[in-house]
């Protein structure tokens, strides 16, 4: 599915908007898919989605940009917490069939704060 594009007088450009497909972070950029409240407290209560704004956010490291440093020991699949702003990535329609319920957001790696060590 596409978006069109229209033009300063209202109609329509002839070459639509491609739908997003997927993220290549870009620079010393990280991609990270965030976790809901439920799933970074580990509990299956439905919880109010501010609160998650209350505790440090938690996700999982899907890419790399190629400039970050190697001996930072970032790695994809690490389950990372993360303290400062960050870049949303769209939620094109394809992306969001992909990761139903978790948004995708672009951080530094000075963002990461720590690396989870899971069981």
């Amino acid at each position: 599915m596409s978006s069109k594009i229209l033009t300063s007088d209202g109609s329509a450009a002839t070459r639509p908007v491609p739908a997003v497909v997927g993220v290549n972070p870009c620079g010393s950029q990280i991609l990270v898919e965030l976790l809901t409240a439920q799933e970074a407290l580990g509990t299956i209560l439905q919880i109010d989605s501010s609160a998650a704004t209350n505790g440090a956010p938690q996700g999982y490291i899907l890419s790399i940009g190629p400039k970050v440093p190697t001996d930072l020991g970032f790695k994809q699949g690490d389950r990372v917490t993360l303290h400062g702003n960050y870049t949303p990535v769209p939620e094109g329609q394809k992306l969001q069939k992909q990761n139903a319920h978790r948004p995708l957001i672009l951080v530094e790696p000075h963002q990461i704060k720590a690396v989870f060590v899971e069981e």
